[in-house]
Formats: C-alpha cells, sequence, structure tokens
C-alpha cells in the first residue's frame, strides 16, 4: 500500500515537474491558474515531493518563488487521518466534549464500554447499531458543532496532529487525468455542509470516525481513522473547483 501511494505521489510530480504550463493539460492549466493567479503560458513549474513525510501534504508545486502544498487523495472512501485512538480521545477530551458522547464513541471504537455495561463480549457494529442508536445519534449532535468540526478537520487534513508540520493550501482529489482541486476554505465549508445526522457511525460534519481496530489487547497501538466519504461524490458531479460549493451533498 505504502509503494502504491508514493508511485501515486511521483506521477504527479514526474507530470508537472519542470514544465511550461502550455505543455500540460488544459485541465491542469486551469488548475495552476487557480492555484497561482496571473501565471502566463510560458512560466515554468516545479513540483516535489513535501519535505516531512509523514505531514499532511504530499507534494509542494513552486512558481517564481511561490510554494503551495497540495494534499492527494483517492479511492471511493478516502481516509483523510490515522491516529491511536487514545489521542484522539485526549483530543477529544480537551475540547470539552462531554462525558456522555466519549463513553459512546469507546463503545463505537471498542464494543463494550464500562459505562454502558460491557464488560466480556464486544459488540460488533450491528449490534452497537441497533441498541443504541438514539445514542449515537445524541453524540453526533454535539459533535457536530462548528467548532468542534474545525478542529477536527484542522488535525484531519489540513495540519496534522503535531502544530510544527505545515498546513496544506489545496488538496487535489483523483489521478492524472481526472480530479477535482479544492481549496482550505472550500474543504471547511463543505464539510460543515452536511446536515443530516446519522444513527449508524459517528461522524463531524461530513467526516466519518472509524475503528482501525477493536481489540482491548492492543488499546496503546489502537487506531482510529477519519474518512471523507462524500469526496468520492463531489469528484463524480463537479467539473471543477467553481462547481464544488454548489453540488448538494448532504444525503
Amino acid at each position: 500500500m505504502e509503494n502504491k501511494s508514493i508511485r501515486y505521489e511521483f506521477d504527479f510530480i514526474h507530470y508537472l515537474n519542470n514544465k511550461k504550463v502550455s505543455e500540460l493539460t488544459e485541465k491542469w492549466q486551469k488548475h495552476l491558474r487557480h492555484i497561482f493567479p496571473g501565471i502566463s503560458d510560458d512560466t515554468t513549474v516545479f513540483c516535489a515531493k513535501h519535505e516531512n513525510y509523514f505531514a499532511k501534504g504530499d507534494i509542494d508545486i513552486r512558481i517564481k518563488g511561490s510554494k503551495k502544498i497540495v494534499s492527494l487523495k483517492n479511492g471511493k472512501n478516502p481516509t483523510m487521518h490515522r491516529e491511536k485512538f487514545s489521542r484522539i480521545y485526549q483530543f477529544l477530551k480537551e475540547l470539552g466534549i462531554s462525558r456522555k458522547t466519549l463513553n459512546m464513541i469507546t463503545l463505537y471504537q471498542f464494543g463494550d464500554c464500562y459505562a454502558y455495561g460491557h464488560f466480556d463480549k464486544p459488540l460488533n457494529k450491528e449490534e452497537i447499531v441497533e441498541q443504541y442508536g438514539d445514542k449515537i445519534l445524541e453524540a453526533n449532535k454535539e459533535l457536530c458543532d462548528e467548532k468542534i468540526i474545525d478542529a477536527i478537520i484542522r488535525r484531519s487534513i489540513i495540519k496534522g496532529a503535531q502544530d510544527y508540520r505545515q498546513e496544506i493550501d489545496f488538496l487535489y482529489y483523483g489521478n492524472l487525468e481526472k480530479g477535482i482541486l479544492i481549496s482550505v476554505d472550500q474543504i471547511y465549508q463543505s464539510i460543515k455542509s452536511r446536515k443530516e445526522l446519522p444513527t449508524n457511525w459517528i461522524q463531524f460534519g461530513q467526516l466519518v470516525f472509524q475503528p482501525g481496530g477493536r481489540s482491548r489487547k492492543n488499546n496503546d497501538y489502537c487506531e482510529s481513522t477519519i474518512h471523507w466519504p462524500v469526496l468520492s461524490l463531489l469528484f463524480n458531479i463537479a467539473e471543477d473547483q467553481d462547481d464544488i460549493l454548489k453540488c448538494k451533498v448532504e444525503k
């Protein structure tokens, strides 16, 4: 998986690096003019792997001394963030999330939680949803507060968990032939546009929380992931970045 991801990134680097704008496809010329307004056809583009492997940015695009950091994503249910559950739990706790909602997230992660009286055999996701759908709904009402969503977006998409890492400037979803370019402002606006509150998963706006492992035996290493499944829908219905916020993706 790691090698496939690296090849995906270097496809963009090899295509863009040391090329004049006029040498690129019409689609990529449009993307670059959105990133760097005012560039001309004979402007040379430079592209390289972002210097910090663990940062949210994947590639750096430079034109005339100006650098923009771009995160690259693809897939039907793209993973935006992966982190140990214990750290995400602490982060949510520091955001002021209630004990009641933290207990629900713990139950959703592991299938057991002392607060809900489950100590032995963990519940699977279907059992959790069947027995605690109303509690998931209550948790999502709290988690979809705008300030909480902003903090989750910044951690899972824009900057990451470490403050010293650089923030991305754009997110590109797709491949070289077809894709959508999304600015940071559009990321925030799109993710916060979700109005429905589900009873079968934990979510922050359009971002969906998923357990990366349910075993208590490896509690210190158990991970959680944040996904943005609506991104693939945007990819299919948005013609370009100007259309992204016009797309109706709440359902």
